[in-house]
């Protein structure tokens, strides 16, 4: 039962830093959207008159790559924290399949 805890006590204390991670990515997307915009409209300004002269010129920049940098990072680091919960999620599964299987070996041989 120990060994059981332990792995929902890790399974508590992962939930809230994954949440803060998603928090994150949400947050730097929406950034990302918003310096879009307004490098968009900084090259209409410009005298960019297409939509896609704009565009291209709004990505080019170096507040959107530096935005969009902020995001992959956010991403990753999701990622990982993502990773980590299925790590300790398949730690459980062994742990509770060795368990079922000490249990059947103790019924089968009376112990």
């Amino acid at each position: 039962m120990e060994s059981s805890e332990n792995f929902h006590q890790q399974l508590r204390d992962i939930i809230p830093t994954i949440s803060e991670a998603r928090v994150n990515v949400l947050k730097a997307e929406v950034n990302l959207k918003r310096v879009f915009w307004i490098e968009l409209c900084q090259a209409k300004d410009d005298g960019e008159r297409s939509y896609n002269a704009q565009k291209s010129k709004a990505e080019a920049t170096e507040a959107y790559y530096e935005a969009s940098m902020i995001v992959a990072k956010a991403k990753a680091k999701l990622d990982a924290l993502q990773t980590e919960k299925s790590a300790v999620d398949m730690q459980f599964e062994e742990w509770r399949t060795k368990m079922a299987n000490l249990r059947m070996e103790r019924n089968r041989y009376g112990a």
